[in-house]
């Protein structure tokens, strides 16, 4: 059994915390808070979050999922994964290799080069976390700080060769090891012995013995060549020079033509990688299927859509305005450039005809699921808080039974619940009846017959997202915030099996309260908490 002691590493300050094959054994895992230290993490992981760590050395064994560093202060990292992701780090150099394209957000001074790790085991744990047979993009970088200025850069070859214990040679074109050291096996694996030096030993004798060998030859050879070179005539030397003029001629051509092949040669693999590289980025994008996004220009919107274009979805935003989708989604931007833009209002709706805009319809074909979070945008006219909530969610329902949605996460906030409450009461006098109308849109949304997840956030921030996300049921939050990063974290989680028929809170909190906190990025933990909530049936909602 894992010790949660050996997962979650917490409040460490100047110390070497090694860990081996079995203590993680495949299970998220996190570092936190820790100041001069170094971290020797050799074994299996699911995922990892490495958050507030100040002048530190780390090495993380191979990761399945993802590396979400943040907070992170003149640090080494070295590590293999399968997506990574930084936020507000500086002064950090990364050892890479990673499936995906690496995303930096906030961070400055980031260099990255590419992976040089290993330790003995190595590459059963990276067979178990799928990085075998993916080309290795640490350099393909995103950047999603909206600045000019230039916050990270790239080096094509590794420095300081590191293993995690200092013992093992590595190769960049090789990222687990170099073969030499698996035949010898001379390497000292953390916390394991050393072995293989009788087999150094005897390749080395190998060599030496070869190389004498090699010299005998040449004193062999020698006077027989000296003695086939006396046979020439002395009349035959100027036909000699000037067959070697000739030769040495065809062969400075001849290396000309190999160095023109072997550029051409290398053009060629590059094509091939690129090649390889779509493929593997069009494989992964088809595993997952085409999810509508409502209200996706809105501020949340626009981090839903990150989101789940982050993490291989396709994304098709429905919007008011095509204009401001050109905005909001540039197609120069590495996930924006694959989103699909449809343009429809969602105010435009009778429920006696049952006539769905046209650009709704198109929103909605041929999508599996849905992301409602569309909001009310102004107190009168299309974009009033009865317009948009309830005609609104009535078109966006019609469009949804009629393209066959499997599953429909909808966003809508606390409070809905509590008539009463004082915040509740306060945004329904300042914005007709808003939470009304939203509580009148998830009665409707829920009584569709089409499983459904409703996710209620507090207060809506534009900060980075954090790991401290508290969970709850029955709408007993009394305020706080949550950024609206998290929140689209949580979104993208949420078309899970284990959260249909579920509604729930969230808000971002350090304090203790009924609930529980987890990290978003932690899948699997969260997913276990969604399979042990009540369902909206249990909780006799409406």
């Amino acid at each position: 059994m894992v010790n949660r002691d050996d997962i979650l590493m917490k409040n460490k300050s100047n110390e070497k915390v090694v860990r081996v094959a079995g203590q993680i054994d495949g299970n998220a895992s996190a570092i936190m808070k820790a100041d001069k230290c170094e971290f020797l993490i050799c074994d299996y992981i699911s995922q990892i979050t490495v958050d507030k760590v100040t002048d530190s050395s780390l090495f993380i064994g191979p990761v399945e999922g993802s590396i979400f560093l943040r907070n992170l202060e003149n640090c080494t990292v070295t590590c293999a994964c399968g997506q990574l992701r930084t936020r507000d780090c500086k002064n950090v150099t990364i050892h890479l290799y990673v499936k995906t394209d690496p995303i930096i957000e906030a961070s400055t001074n980031m260099t990255f080069r590419p992976f040089n790790g290993y330790y003995k085991g190595i590459e059963e744990h990276a067979k178990k976390a799928g990085l075998f047979g993916n080309p290795n993009v640490y350099s393909k970088l995103y950047d999603f700080t909206p600045t000019d200025e230039v916050h990270f850069s790239v080096e094509e070859k590794a420095k300081n060769i590191w293993s995690g214990d200092g013992t093992a040679e590595a190769d960049s074109e090789w990222p687990f090891g170099h073969p030499e050291v698996e035949e010898g096996g001379g390497v000292v694996g953390v916390g394991g012995e050393q072995d293989g030096g009788e087999a150094s030993a005897e390749r080395e004798e190998t060599e030496v013995e070869g190389k004498q060998a090699e010299k005998e030859g040449e004193k062999q050879e020698k006077p027989q060549e000296e003695k086939e070179e006396t046979k020439g005539e002395e009349k035959e030397e100027k036909k000699e020079e000037k067959k070697e003029e000739e030769a040495e001629e065809k062969e400075e051509t001849k290396g000309e033509r190999e160095e023109k092949e072997e550029k051409q040669e290398e053009k060629q693999e590059d094509k091939k990688e690129e090649e390889k590289q779509e493929e593997v980025e069009e494989k992964e994008e088809g595993e997952k299927p085409t999810v509508v996004v409502t209200g996706a220009t809105g501020k949340l919107g626009v981090e839903i859509v990150r989101q789940l274009a982050m993490e291989g979805y396709k994304v098709r935003a429905l919007c008011r305005s095509a204009d401001k989708a050109a905005r909001v989604f540039p197609s120069s931007h590495r996930h924006f450039k694959k989103v699909e833009v449809a343009v429809g209002e969602l105010s435009n709706y009778s429920e006696e005809s049952g006539v769905i805009e046209s650009g709704v319809r198109e929103a909605f074909a041929g999508c599996k699921y849905a992301v409602f979070c569309h909001g009310a945008t102004s107190t009168f006219g299309k974009g009033s808080p009865y317009n948009v909530e309830v005609v609104g969610t009535k078109h966006v329902m019609a469009a949804a039974k009629e393209a066959g949605i499997e599953h429909i996460v909808y966003v809508t906030a606390v409070g809905v619940m509590r008539p009463f409450f004082f915040i509740t009461i306060l945004l329904n006098l300042m914005r007709w009846k808003i939470m009304t109308h939203k509580r009148t849109a998830e009665k409707i949304v829920m009584s569709s017959g089409i499983p459904c997840t409703v996710v209620r956030p507090t207060g809506l921030t534009n900060k980075g997202a954090v790991s401290n996300v508290r969970i709850s049921q029955g709408d007993r939050v009394s305020g706080g915030s949550i950024p609206r990063a998290s929140v689209a974290q949580v979104c993208a989680t949420a078309f899970a099996q284990e959260a249909k028929g579920k509604t729930f809170e969230i808000t971002a909190t350090d304090k203790e309260g009924d609930g529980f906190v987890f990290d978003p990025l932690n899948r699997s933990q969260l997913l276990q908490h969604y399979s042990e909530m009540k369902t909206n049936e249990e909780l006799a909602l409406y």
